[in-house]
């Protein structure tokens, strides 16, 4: 699931963007036996069907929910596929990364930019490692695109639920409201031990 953090002076907008790479994967795993598409080299080989793309994002009642708002898989899955009338698995495999690309698009342009006009937009995760994907973000962002390195990428995660750990155990709030939607800021998480 792709997402977006906008820092600007002391307003944090955040929120889930689109599928990230859970479509595409979808795609990988049914049609060609993998768990994802190396580098985006299964996409570039096929033709993006831009209006069974466009098509799909108008009925994509997330994307037009406004922000704060969370998605994941099970929104963005297999039957979420079966909204792209499209038969050729290369075609299929390009047209949803193409997809990807325009909801991240769509969000920068409907709510990112209602806020700030980003000089850069810094990416970083699995998706990164697209080529093909990339590209397409290049083409439709008006931004400078940097992408973080790969490190940082593979442990982003790990990185910020052991801040998010210390956090708790000094005590301090780490949630933000005009991300979560919660009307105050409170200490996040529980300890548990494990006997």
């Amino acid at each position: 699931i792709s997402n977006v953090t906008l820092i600007h002076g002391d307003r944090v907008l955040a929120f889930d963007t689109g599928p990230g790479n859970a479509l595409m994967d979808a795609v990988a795993r049914k049609f060609f036996g993998l768990d994802y598409d190396p580098m985006g080299e299964i996409a570039s080989k096929g033709s993006v069907k831009v209006d069974v793309a466009e098509e799909v994002l108008r009925g994509d009642r997330y994307v037009h929910v406004e922000p704060p708002k969370s998605t994941g898989k099970e929104y963005y899955n297999e039957d979420f596929l079966k909204r792209f009338a499209v038969d050729d698995p290369y075609d299929l495999m390009a047209t949803v990364t193409y997809y990807t690309a325009l909801t991240i698009a769509f969000s920068y342009e409907n709510y990112v930019y209602a806020e700030a006009f980003p000089e850069i937009v810094y990416f970083s995760g699995g998706g990164t490692k697209n080529r093909t994907l990339m590209g397409f973000l290049k083409d439709m962002l008006g931004s400078k695109i940097v992408t973080f390195s790969e490190t940082f990428s593979d442990f982003k995660e790990a990185i910020w639920f052991a801040l998010l750990g210390s956090e708790f155990l000094r005590g301090n709030p780490s949630n933000i409201p005009s991300v979560t939607g919660a009307s105050k800021r409170v200490v996040l998480g529980r300890l548990s031990t494990p006997f």
